[in-house]
């Protein structure tokens, strides 16, 4: 059912020296293959890549891929060609530890809502169902207390139900999706690509869900149209799925004002997105978002963060400001993406740090505390933000905090990540960090917001190196007295002049 998107061209700011390089495979991966494979295992896995992305499909350049086990190692994959792919660096820590086959579906909608300006769901049924075979009428017939529906060369019956508020019949029913239509006028909210991760994840877990709601409206011609304003992205993430039928509560005809009134229960009632583009927003704790939809309500727009804050009476003014900033910080660490999260826990097996430290002295020094003057509805600044703070964070999972890393037997790399997350270590590491990433992204002013507004891909990868480069310094393996004494006291005056050699711009691509 899901047609797979062409690949894009390469662009060309692609073009030289970067295009022309070829793929290196990791020394220590290489090590792991079969002896037969190492002598050509460069060229053969960028081959089989066909210069693709074999997630998200785009095109890949060599200084882009990165080697990835289609079966992780953890679920017995084993180190051979066979079980190897190249992937963007930023699509591979997109998958963290999904199923490939989930995986590559919904890193290629991530990368489709990248591309776009705003992704609708009448942009998801022309990209996922075959060209030309969607959104289909139907035939219906009301036949006593069933309706008969007729799905192309199928029908299908299904008991009626009539509403005791409203009067309005409705019935249930699996509807294939080339026969349903987007109701933009009456549900117009984008599609959030987060929000169909975490959808699809749970439909392979759990797949069991509520319906998605659609009304059937009669047309000119005798037949009728489903048109769905309720589950938009439940059925996008079963589109992505590759699911053929949508269960789907039907209301036959209904008033419109009806249907909207419904729309805005649904919202209270399970705090579902509101009818914004900003997933930051949805999100939100229930005593900010309330201060917000009461700022929205009294202001025509834009709205704006530093609006927002100078809506609140004087004396509250302060205590808001923090109190959003705290909630901004807040969703970078319980994100559904963010690995490190799990690391830290209350509860995590020898967490390397603690929850507040993470909180503290990693996540808010990378988000932008200032209040933003761009529309806070449309702008999706801070979804940005959130996505590449989140990707600075799971890199440094990747590196530092790999499976098995406090097992016995992996010494060396225990040493690595205590060293690494000794609280003076993070206070020098974070500054020489920030430094790095304020150059590739060209927010070189330290009152400039660093991941704010959107980055190019060459950028997001230049993160990832930065951030790669840095887990990889040598001085994290020390077993130095002196060194090991500074690292863990709380000032980073002590450890500075050890780290004299070590600067930012050793950390550049």
């Amino acid at each position: 059912m899901v047609t797979k998107p062409g690949a894009k061209k390469v662009g060309k700011e692609k073009s030289g020296l970067a295009a022309t390089k070829k793929f290196v495979l990791q020394k220590k991966l290489k090590a792991a293959l079969p002896a037969h494979e190492r002598p050509k295992a460069d060229e053969v896995l960028w081959e089989k890549s066909g210069g693709v992305c074999a997630l998200c499909g785009r095109a890949l350049l060599p200084a882009d891929a990165e080697p990835d086990h289609r079966i992780p190692s953890s679920n017995d994959g084993t180190d051979e060609l066979g079980n190897l792919y190249l992937a963007h660096r930023t699509c591979n820590r997109s998958r963290g530890n999904l199923p490939f086959g989930v995986a590559r579906p919904i890193v290629e909608f991530k990368a489709f809502c990248d591309e776009s300006e705003g992704v609708t769901f009448d942009d998801v049924i022309d990209r996922y169902l075959p060209p030309g075979k969607s959104r289909y009428p139907i035939a219906y017939e009301v036949v006593g207390s069933n309706i008969v529906v007729g799905l192309g060369g199928q029908k299908v019956t299904a008991p009626l139900y009539t509403d005791p508020a409203t009067q309005v019949q409705y019935f249930f029913m699996e509807v294939p999706p080339q026969f349903i239509h987007n109701d933009a006028g009456v549900q117009p909210r984008k599609i959030m690509h987060t929000h169909v991760r975490a959808l699809g994840l749970d439909f392979v877990q759990r797949p069991v869900h509520e319906p998605s709601n659609c009304r059937l409206v009669a047309t000119a011609d005798g037949s009728g149209m489903l048109l769905q304003f309720d589950g938009q992205h439940k059925t996008t993430a079963q589109l992505l799925l590759q699911r053929d039928a949508i269960p789907t509560k039907v209301y036959i005809d209904p008033d419109v004002a009806m249907i909207q009134s419904l729309v805005l229960k649904i919202q209270q009632e399970i705090k579902k997105q509101p009818l914004t583009r900003s997933d930051t927003l949805a999100k939100l704790g229930d005593v900010m978002k309330r201060r917000l939809e009461i700022y929205f309500e009294e202001t025509p727009g834009p709205r704006t963060e530093k609006g927002f804050v100078a809506f609140q009476a004087g004396v509250d003014r302060k205590a808001v400001a923090k109190e959003y900033s705290d909630e901004l910080v807040r969703l970078v660490f319980f994100d559904d993406t963010n690995q490190l999260t799990a690391q830290v826990k209350p509860g995590a097996k020898e967490p390397p740090t603690t929850d507040k430290v993470v909180v503290e002295r990693i996540i808010r020094p990378l988000l932008h505390t200032g209040l933003l003057d761009s529309d806070m509805e449309k702008a999706n600044d801070r979804d940005h933000e959130r996505e590449m703070v989140v990707l600075v964070l799971n890199t440094i999972v990747q590196k530092m905090l790999p499976t098995g890393w406090n097992h016995p037997g992996n010494e060396l790399q225990r040493r690595r990540a205590q060293n690494f997350f000794y609280q003076a270590s993070i206070g020098w590491w974070m500054e020489q960090l920030l430094l790095a990433l304020r150059y590739v992204t060209q927010r070189i002013q330290e009152k400039q917001p660093l991941f704010v507004g959107d980055l190019t891909q060459e950028q997001r990868d230049q993160v990832v190196i930065v951030t790669e480069k840095l887990c990889d310094l040598a001085i994290w393996s020390t077993d130095q007295d002196e060194t090991l004494k500074a690292m863990r006291s709380n000032t980073v005056k002590n450890l500075a002049p050890l780290l004299a050699k070590n600067e930012w711009k050793d950390l550049l691509p």
